[in-house]
């Protein structure tokens, strides 16, 4: 089944306007505080096997990236591969991270998860590192 979403999210020519609803649907449930636990952990788990579909790992990590900077930073709308993601997050509670990174823990491969990504400043210091990626 990924050979056939991965042009669906990737490609420009084959942009699915019914995935970019899903998606954005999967996005809105994993960020709302009104949906059960169970269900937004379900959601990020799918989320992250749309990752999974990247042809190239620097396009799933930079995928993963914009999804963080879309629920921490409160951005506008971003691109997940050639999807638009809206954001909508009134107020968030803290578990949309704790979703998304459950989901891609659980099923991410390990080359998107191992990816190292340029302007990672902030993941950097989560992580202990400092900026130049020295610990």
């Amino acid at each position: 089944m990924p050979k056939e979403v991965s042009p669906l999210v990737w490609s420009r020519a084959e942009k699915s306007e019914t995935l970019q609803s899903i998606l954005g649907s999967l996005m809105q449930i994993v960020m709302e505080k009104t949906a059960n636990k169970d269900t937004r952990l379900l959601a990020g788990t799918a989320v992250s096997m749309l990752v999974n579909t990247a042809t190239d790992p620097q396009k799933g990590a930079g995928a993963v990236l914009t999804l963080f900077h879309l629920i921490s930073r409160g951005l506008e709308e971003q691109s997940f591969g050639e999807l638009k993601v809206p954001n909508s997050v009134p107020s968030p509670d803290g578990m949309e991270k704790l979703v998304l990174t459950r989901g891609l823990l659980t099923c991410c491969k390990k080359e998107i998860l191992s990816c190292r990504l340029e302007n990672f400043p902030q993941e950097f210091s989560l992580c202990g590192c400092n900026v130049s990626g020295k610990a």
